[in-house]
């Protein structure tokens, strides 16, 4: 506290316990000298704190596109299985509006609910 009391005298020339011209020219060129240190440290805080900023913005870019590479290959593979439900739910329609698919739909769904029977059975 008293250090930067000091310096603040320094910086605004209110030493009271040099009052000569010779000391006052002194006095001027201390709180130049520590004026500019201090403009410097904060300056290099500054750098260093862009610099820092720099950094995740660049890494933000990089998670973006990323994500924006891994979208777009979500939305192709999606797209992809769509047409694939899309063909097996015609064929299945087709094996419907048939007789003989009908008779085989009903079986397939006989087995099924047998086999889920079963298992239940076991597991308990």
């Amino acid at each position: 506290m008293e250090e930067q009391r000091r310096n603040r005298q320094l910086l605004f020339g209110k030493n009271n316990t040099r009052n000569t011209n010779s000391h006052s020219s002194t006095d001027g060129n201390q709180a130049e000298q520590l004026f500019e240190q201090e403009n410097n440290q904060a300056w290099e805080q500054l750098h260093g704190k862009v610099g820092s900023l720099k950094d995740i913005a660049l890494q933000i870019d990089q998670e973006v596109t990323s994500q924006n590479q891994f979208l777009g290959n979500m939305t192709s593979s999606f797209d992809s299985v769509g047409e694939l439900l899309s063909g097996t739910l015609s064929r299945l329609q087709r094996l419907v509006s048939e007789r003989t698919g009908r008779h085989m739909c009903y079986l397939i769904l006989f087995v099924f609910i047998f086999f889920v029977l079963v298992y239940l059975f076991l597991r308990n």
